[in-house]
């Protein structure tokens, strides 16, 4: 009997120090394969365009490529729902902005858990969004468009990349403080929605910069207002909401990368450090405020403090602006 006892007990010792073996091993060998990054919006929207700004470099970093998966849809939730499904060993990865995080939960049902289903990795940075109009409206500042907005009750109309989406939030907090009825009506993605206000079949949109700015350039869409709670780094002379006479108004948009579950520390420090020094790059952050993204940092625990932070905030301000989604 002591003999057998000797060899269970053995025998644990031998899977205990198999297991921690393993788990030394893979964080030795980390990465083996290339890295999946899934960004779940529209390949040139902001987020999208920050990945592949950064991957060469983070790929050269790491020593193994860096895939880019763009999987669209309902808001960015469905490119999260399956990061928070996939296998938490470092292999795939999520950069997103705050909206599957901190307002889709509360407007819909989702199936995944903004808090408990992902480790933070780091907050990238940040900016908000920009209100266009088709220049075929009459309304050429942001007054002249409340206005008309109250004259024509109802008939203006406002795209956005989907429900839930921070642009959808946007519209009805705009509608709420100004005392409007535009319309929402929800694409499948920002690009699709932001050519059919550039052709004139729908009347504005709130987006982001980096979708937004080629198209002003070439005199398809027109600026009236920064969304933020100040004015953007990179659009210094473009007045807020709130600045033109809609007090109370702002909309403040984060991009952050996130892992699932589980995934091991080393590996989530690792990323956080790979990445903060590519954004403190001044050659990083100088392309990254062409893109409209304000560059900073953030610790995991940071990160992971700031979206718990942020839910019963953006929770209120749905439950005032009655959003509803169908």
């Amino acid at each position: 009997m002591q003999l057998i006892h000797l060899s269970r007990t053995a025998a644990r010792a031998l899977v205990t120090g198999l297991l921690a073996w393993s788990v030394m091993a893979q964080a030795q060998t980390y990465p083996a394969r290339p890295i999946t990054v899934i960004v779940p919006v529209q390949a040139a929207a902001t987020h999208d365009a920050f990945m592949r700004l950064i991957s060469p470099r983070l790929s050269a970093a790491l020593g193994q490529p860096i895939v880019i998966e763009n999987r669209n849809g309902a808001g960015q939730s469905i490119g999260t729902e399956a990061v928070s499904r996939a296998k938490p060993d470092g292999y795939t990865l999520l950069l997103a902005s705050n909206a599957p995080f901190t307002i889709n939960p509360v407007v819909s049902k989702v199936r995944y858990d903004p808090v408990n289903d992902f480790e933070p990795i780091i907050n990238i940075g940040q900016n908000s969004l920009v209100l266009v109009t088709s220049p075929k409206l009459p309304a050429k500042t942001l007054p002249e468009l409340i206005a008309l907005a109250k004259s024509r009750k109802g008939e203006l109309n406002a795209a956005s990349s989907g429900n839930a989406s921070t642009g959808h939030l946007a519209l009805s907090q705009f509608n709420l403080l100004a005392g409007v009825d535009v319309v929402h009506v929800p694409y499948k993605g920002g690009p699709s929605a932001l050519n059919d206000v550039a052709g004139g079949q729908v009347s504005m949109a709130f987006a982001g910069p980096t979708a937004v700015l080629p198209l002003v350039k070439q005199g398809r869409l027109q600026m009236l207002a920064y969304a933020g709670s100040k004015r953007s780094m990179f659009l210094p002379e473009l007045r807020t909401v709130a600045e033109q006479g809609v007090p109370g108004f702002s909309v403040d948009v984060w991009f952050g990368l996130l892992a699932p579950k589980g995934t091991p520390k080393d590996i989530i420090l690792r990323f956080n450090s790979e990445v903060a020094k590519l954004v403190k790059d001044p050659e990083i952050a100088k392309r990254m405020l062409e893109l409209g993204i304000e560059p900073g940092t953030s610790t995991p625990e940071e990160f992971a403090a700031q979206i718990k932070r942020e839910i019963p905030v953006w929770r209120q301000i749905v439950t005032k602006a009655g959003v509803v989604v169908n």
